[in-house]
């Protein structure tokens, strides 16, 4: 009996320290742009990851934090004004967040503006342990505007921006170009798709089959947003559930305008509003989005409102058709930073769980040898 508390004690021990310092479940993360030293503005400035418990409510500080390099061969800054900026997806079997950027200094003048032969736009990817790797770059594409979100399923990776249509990485090639302006770019089911805005565009697209790595791929309309409030509709990041007959959209709009999280139902091969939750804790809409699906009937929305300032990371669980629900403030950003994009925390891959048990497995054998060694020479 105590050779088997002493083997759950290490192995409990050997656990609990390999969750110390890094993302672990039960999260979410957000990025962040600025340090709060100084005001917001166009230039380049530094990003951060920083993870939140996914229900506590008012929590002023994040658990974990992941400083994205400033310096050196992994740099990567954003625009501290660009609010299109700095959207983050969950790829890899969910153990990789990707961030995309640029390679300039911080403190980089108008650097959304700047070219990319200049300031080339870079695409990094970030695990659960927090390591930061250079998946890809380019001094071509989305020159002399911003670059805004990428996706990477850890073989490959997508990026957009305000220019050069949706752009594969390492290889630095356009997949498509039917849509030149895009915001958000994700992965789900299988499918990549992409979200647009524009007086007649707005609205979520699929971009080629599967995952595209050849170029002349064309990107086609899954549903509009056109007419689902007054203005201009304005979606950024969104979320199809597994079996892909919901949808949510994030969109940054004044509340009174349509902005909120909307949610979207298919019925056959047609896609309709159901409503939109914006119960927001102020005016305005929401640009970062993630969705727990593991209970289907009542999927957790995670969102990043839009305020100009003191912008909020909210939690709401969609019961059902109640859209006046209220979002649970999780955390509000810092005075002279902001909240963009936001994701569930990344867990280990496959890979690296099992060699975990190895070691768990392992560790427990080396304390039964000792354990025994040690009885028989005390008999």
């Amino acid at each position: 009996m105590k050779l088997r508390l002493a083997l759950l004690a290490v192995a409990v021990a050997w656990m609990g320290g390999s969750t110390n310092a890094q993302f672990a479940p039960g999260n979410v993360t957000v990025l962040r742009v600025g340090d709060g030293s100084a005001a917001l503005n166009n230039t380049g400035t530094a990003v951060f990851l920083d993870q939140y418990n996914s229900t506590t409510a008012g929590q002023t500080s994040p658990n974990f934090t992941v400083n994205l390099p400033t310096t050196g061969a992994l740099r990567l800054v954003n625009s501290g004004s660009a609010t299109s900026e700095g959207q983050i997806t969950l790829g890899g079997g969910g153990s990789l967040i990707t961030v995309v950027g640029y390679d300039a200094a911080v403190g980089a003048a108008g650097v959304a503006g700047s070219t990319s032969a200049t300031n080339p736009r870079v695409l990094n990817t970030v695990d659960f342990a927090g390591n930061v790797t250079r998946f890809g770059s380019t001094s071509t594409n989305f020159s002399a505007n911003n670059i805004r979100s990428g996706y990477s399923n850890g073989a490959n990776a997508w990026a957009v921006g305000a220019n050069s249509g949706t752009v594969l990485f390492p290889a630095d090639t356009p997949v498509s170009t039917t849509i030149a302006n895009q915001r958000v770019v994700n992965s789900f089911n299988g499918n990549l798709f992409t979200s647009v805005s524009g007086a007649t565009t707005s609205g979520v697209y699929q971009v080629g089959t599967g995952l595209p790595t050849s170029s002349g791929n064309t990107t086609t309309l899954v549903f509009s947003t056109v007419g689902t409030g007054t203005g201009t509709a304005s979606p950024y990041a969104f979320a199809f559930n597994p079996a892909g007959n919901v949808a949510y959209v994030a969109d940054d709009r004044a509340v009174a305008s349509g902005g909120g999280v909307q949610k979207w139902t298919l019925s056959g091969t047609t896609w309709s509003l159901a409503g939109t939750f914006n119960n927001l804790s102020g005016t305005s809409g929401a640009r970062g989005l993630a969705v727990d699906f593991t209970d289907p009937g009542n999927p957790i929305l995670y969102a990043t409102t839009t305020q100009a300032s003191a912008n909020q990371l909210v939690r709401l669980i969609d019961g059902g058709t109640n859209f006046a629900d209220a979002f649970t403030v999780l955390a509000t950003a810092p005075t002279n930073t902001a909240f963009r994009g936001i994701v569930i925390s990344p867990v280990p891959e496959p890979a690296t769980v099992g060699l975990i048990a190895v070691g768990v497995l392992a560790a427990g054998a080396f304390v039964r040898r000792k354990l025994r060694a040690t009885v028989e020479a005390v008999a």
